[in-house]
């Protein structure tokens, strides 16, 4: 975002930034007391994921909270939002031992749609163990399509989304 990658640590609370030119580190970190799962950005804001029902939403200067948001199915908090992507408005989430990816408003947190993905992230390998699960999407807008992998998994799988 604005030029710049950031990186979360998993358990050290620590995120990195970057100049993407160069990638020179940026000289700027920011700490966090939870736990590092997904970023991503919807042009303003980094957004966070930590494992939990929230979503943290930084200034990407200040690396302060502007805004929580509790992410509900059906009035359900759901747990384990992973690894993020922020596409045309809704952010997109995969939950950690599951085969799903979520559409969020970022708003409010609703989640608007629930996308299958069992086929596509290497179901026979999540059988032999189960941390071999889905733990990777990215949005590629030259083909307007996402790219989804999993854990161990030795394929990419490009989709798109209906």
């Amino acid at each position: 975002m604005n030029g710049y990658l950031t990186l979360l640590t998993y358990k050290r609370g620590i995120a990195l930034s970057y100049t993407l030119k160069d990638f020179d580190e940026k000289g700027i970190s920011f700490t966090y007391k939870t736990e590092g799962w997904g970023l991503t950005n919807d042009g303003k804001n980094l957004i966070m994921s930590d494992g939990s029902d929230k979503l943290y939403f930084y200034d990407p200067f200040t690396f302060k909270i502007t805004k929580t948001v509790s992410v509900r199915y059906d009035n359900t908090a759901v747990y384990y939002l992973n690894e993020l992507e922020y596409v045309d408005g809704i952010i997109y989430a995969n939950v950690y031992g599951e085969d799903f990816i979520l559409g969020i408003d970022p708003g409010s947190g609703r989640v608007l749609e629930d996308i299958d993905a069992s086929q596509a992230v290497c179901a026979q390998m999540v059988k032999a163990n189960p941390e071999n699960v889905l733990n990777g999407i990215a949005w590629n807008p030259a083909t307007q399509s996402f790219l989804i992998t999993g854990k161990r998994c030795p394929s990419i799988y490009e989709v798109v989304f209906e």
